[in-house]
């Protein structure tokens, strides 16, 4: 697992993060893929939350590691 992707687990283990994360986030112009990502955290009394989201960048014409660089930045 990369180290951003660590980073953001520890900065959304302490409370949920998710209902401040955008449903969807995408150009809107471009060429490029949709990415859809499971986004999972604790809540304040350890149960799991999960959503699905959205992401598509012009940037980021086909590779999910660029997509993902977009959204653990957020």
């Amino acid at each position: 697992m990369s180290r951003s992707v660590l980073s953001l687990f520890k900065r959304m283990a302490s409370t949920s993060k998710i209902p401040q994360v955008a449903d969807v986030d995408i150009d809107a112009k471009g060429v490029f893929k949709y990415i859809l990502i499971k986004v999972t955290s604790p809540n304040a009394n350890g149960e799991i939350e999960d959503k699905l989201i959205v992401r598509g960048y012009a940037e980021c014409p086909y590779h999910v590691t660029n997509v993902m660089w977009y959204f653990v930045n957020e």
